[in-house]
């Protein structure tokens, strides 16, 4: 679309999170490769987004660099991993004061965050993320027709 797409890759590593866990099958005690980024938009913060995936299967993606490129292209290259199916929740969150600052938004300002669950061929989950919006781009616009 001609945007000027850049990512600030602010966390590379090991993490357990019961929450990612349970949407990836996976017992609440395993260790997840945790990608925390900032994405912006022609310069400007659009969203922080933060994707879980299971250690033992992707190991690669702790010695990837993240800041260009598509999390899902070096899978599909490293691991032949073919996206299948993305399900998405979108929901209203307050977020945590230190989310609400490096999203540069002021305390108790609900924003739009959005949880995926992504799947491989035969619906094995492959990530699970949350990005969260900054206040500007909170929003979410459908358009609905008949097909006639």
């Amino acid at each position: 679309m001609g945007h000027d797409i850049t990512t600030q890759v602010l966390r590379n590593g090991i993490a357990v999170n019961a929450e990612a866990a349970q949407a990836l099958q996976l017992d609440p005690t395993d260790e997840l490769i945790v990608l925390e980024r900032l994405r912006y938009v022609n310069g400007a913060l659009h969203q922080h987004v933060e994707t879980y995936l299971p250690a033992s299967k992707y190991p690669g993606v702790l010695a990837h660099d993240f800041s260009s490129g598509s999390l899902f292209d070096y899978l599909e290259q490293a691991y032949e991993v073919v996206m299948s199916r993305n399900d998405l929740l979108a929901r209203v969150e307050v977020p945590s004061p230190a989310m609400a600052h490096l999203l540069q938004a002021k305390p108790g300002t609900a924003i739009l965050a959005v949880d995926s669950t992504v799947y491989s061929d035969g619906d094995t989950p492959v990530a699970f993320g949350i990005a969260r919006h900054t206040p500007a781009n909170s929003e979410i616009s459908f358009s609905m027709r008949n097909p006639s």
